[in-house]
C-alpha cells in the first residue's frame, strides 16, 4: 500500500476523515482517563455502607490505576497480530461490563476485583491509540495529532473528581457515580464500533 494513489493507504484518505478518527482515539482516552479519577469524592460514602476503613476504600478506588501496570503486555501484541479494532471493541466492552460491577457491587472486596478489571480493559485505549495516530499522518503532522490525542489523559483525571463533586454536594447515593459514567463508556464503545475502520489501525505508513 505505498502507491500514492492506492485508496488502501491509510495516508490518502482525506485529512477531515483522518483527523476524525485521531478525535476517536482522543475520545476513548479521555473516558478511560475520567474513569480513573471520577470515584476520587465518594470514599467516605463507600466505607460506611461496606463498614471497613477508609484506607482499604482508597484502595478499592485506585486499584484502577493497577490494571494499568500489566494488561498493556497483552493489548500491545495482540493489537499489531489481529488488528486494533477488534482490541479496541474487546476491550471497552469489557470495560464497560466491569463498570457495571463497579457500581452493584455488594461489598469492597467485590468492588477491587472489578475496578483492577476495568483498568486492565481499559488500558488499550493509552497502549493502542498512539500507534494508531502514527498510522494516521505524515512526520509532518504527527506530533500535532499526538498533542490532540494527549488532551484526552490530561483532561480527564481533571474533570473526574468535578463531577463526583457535584453529584456528593447534590446529596446523591455515591453508586450514581459509576451510573454517570456508565453512557460514557457505552458511547465510546459504540463510537469505536461503529466508526473506526481496521485498515486506519494495522496498515502503518511512515511517509516523511
Amino acid at each position: 500500500w505505498d502507491g500514492q494513489n492506492d485508496q488502501d493507504r491509510v495516508q490518502s484518505w482525506s485529512m477531515p476523515f483522518r483527523v476524525y478518527l485521531m478525535t476517536i482515539a482522543a475520545a476513548l482516552t479521555l473516558c478511560t482517563s475520567f474513569t480513573s479519577s471520577v470515584p476520587s469524592n465518594i470514599a467516605f460514602q463507600m466505607t460506611e455502607e461496606f463498614n471497613t476503613t477508609i484506607n482499604v476504600t482508597k484502595a478499592a478506588i485506585f486499584m484502577y490505576v493497577a490494571g494499568f501496570c500489566f494488561a498493556p503486555l497483552v493489548w500491545a501484541p495482540l493489537s499489531e497480530m489481529y488488528g486494533r479494532r477488534i482490541v479496541f471493541i474487546v476491550s471497552f466492552a469489557g470495560f464497560v461490563c466491569f463498570n457495571v460491577g463497579c457500581m452493584l457491587a455488594p461489598n469492597v472486596g467485590a468492588m477491587i476485583v472489578f475496578r483492577i478489571f476495568a483498568g486492565a480493559f481499559s488500558s488499550s485505549s493509552l497502549t493502542n491509540s498512539p500507534a494508531m495516530i502514527a498510522s494516521l499522518f505524515s512526520i509532518r503532522y504527527l506530533m500535532r495529532g499526538i498533542a490532540v490525542f494527549s488532551l484526552g489523559p490530561i483532561v480527564g483525571p481533571c474533570i473526574g473528581p468535578i463531577v463526583s463533586g457535584y453529584i456528593v454536594t447534590a446529596g446523591a447515593n455515591w453508586r450514581w457515580v459509576f451510573f454517570i459514567n456508565l453512557p460514557v463508556g457505552i458511547i465510546a464503545f459504540l463510537g469505536c464500533a461503529a466508526n473506526l475502520p481496521e485498515r486506519a489501525a494495522v496498515r502503518r505508513h511512515f511517509d516523511l
